[in-house]
């Protein structure tokens, strides 16, 4: 039977089996926290939908978990063969898992990733151009086609780099007025789109582009990083015919005063790595339990079969001797 009775690799299995599943479970939710910011949930069609890919595995490592404790419970040989096959599968693409976000979370590929006007394809092409929207955004959130309504003034006002773009501002004491791009009209929103598809001959050729998710996706980001814009946040402004900065949060509420960061895609790029590499790792720790799962599972099958050849009656033919 070997180094293990099959007892201590009934025991082993389970331990194993457990803690097999809770790693599988803390690595779904870093899985899920990467994706909260890193996932073009603002597309028609989405390349990537980890959401839905995420539930699959919830289900699949349960499955397994359940496969495993039968497995160890109440030895049976079809019971550790349908481990087994599961188990492997689960190790195949646990290696992919553990590849692409330990790649991801060590080089520039996040950086590559959101875009910045790359020259990739595939799901690359979603955030090719939204520099393109955000500027026309910008244009016309504090225009005269959606002038702000700003009770919270200080923050523009005290500080002398901010203060002129404040003044150039339109606008309105009107309550409660416009205070984010998604007050502003369907029509100013539908031209923002239409200009930012005109001037940037990369900004959604896909047409797979949804602005009330895109716009959703930046409130979040805007709330969360304190942040405005994507990549480049310097533009010509046609409205004011000179360079402009991007001074006001847009998705959020313009009366929280000027964002502390211009640019999201920074905050972005040093906050997902972290998780990218956290997530990678316990990948590879979870990689390292199901291979010990594995092999306990061999090592109880073989030793079934031991079991059985000893308990053959072996006949001896005493004429033959």
């Amino acid at each position: 039977m070997g180094l293990l009775s099959k007892k201590t690799i009934r025991i082993l299995g389970i331990v194993f089996t457990t803690l097999f599943l809770i790693c599988a479970i803390v690595a779904i939710i870093l899985s899920g926290i990467s994706y909260k910011f890193a996932g073009p949930d603002f597309v028609s069609n989405p390349y990537y939908a980890l959401p839905g890919l995420e539930i699959a595995t919830i289900i699949f490592t349960f499955v397994i978990a359940v496969f495993g404790y039968l497995t160890f419970i109440k030895p049976n040989i079809g019971l550790t063969i349908a481990f087994s096959v599961l188990l492997m599968i689960s190790i195949l693409f646990n290696i992919a898992i553990a590849v692409l976000a330990l790649v991801g979370g060590s080089t520039g590929w996040v950086n590559t990733y959101f875009g910045c006007n790359t020259p990739f394809s595939g799901v690359l092409n979603t955030w090719h151009g939204v520099d393109a929207y955000l500027h026309q955004a910008d244009m016309r959130l504090c225009s005269q086609q959606c002038p702000c309504y700003i009770t919270n003034v200080t923050g523009y006002v005290t500080n002398s780099t901010i203060k002129p773009y404040y003044d150039s501002w339109e606008k309105t004491t009107v309550a409660p007025g416009n205070v984010a791009f998604q007050n502003c009209s369907s029509a100013v929103q539908s031209i923002a789109y239409t200009e930012a598809k005109r001037l940037s001959p990369i900004f959604d050729k896909d047409n797979t582009f949804v602005s009330s998710s895109f716009m959703d996706y930046m409130y979040r980001v805007e709330n969360e990083f304190q942040c405005t814009g994507w990549c480049d946040i310097l533009y010509t402004n046609t409205n004011l015919n000179k360079r402009t900065l991007q001074y006001k949060y847009l998705f959020t509420n313009v009366n929280r005063g000027p964002p502390v960061h211009l640019g999201c895609l920074d905050q972005i790029i040093q906050w997902l790595p972290p998780y990218l590499l956290a997530w990678g790792s316990v990948v590879m720790v979870l990689l390292g339990l199901q291979i010990v799962v594995f092999t306990l599972a061999l090592c109880q099958c073989w030793a079934r079969e031991k079991d059985h050849e000893h308990q053959i009656p072996h006949h001896h033919d005493d004429a033959r001797r």
